[in-house]
């Protein structure tokens, strides 16, 4: 779920014209199924649900241990 949705559930007023769909969602969206078809498994499979939210809501990206590799750390770097 894109982070404005998500922000949007968790927030403690409720208020549901907080934050409008727009086409982040679906930017965001599509970014995450090119990384679950990129790394072939499934995003923030190593957290809890609570910590994904916390993690996607402070505009953080999925952790790839492929970066790990010395080599790659170039790669991650450019981000």
């Amino acid at each position: 779920m894109a982070p404005e949705k998500i922000r949007k559930l968790f927030t403690e007023s409720g208020n549901s014209n907080q934050v409008p769909y727009s086409k982040k969602c679906e930017i965001f969206s599509f970014g995450m199924l090119i990384w679950e078809l990129t790394y072939q498994k499934t995003p923030y499979s190593n957290m809890k649900s609570n910590d994904v939210i916390i993690h996607v809501t402070k505009g953080n990206r999925e952790i790839c241990d492929y970066f790990l590799v010395p080599e790659n750390k170039v790669i991650h770097e450019s981000f």
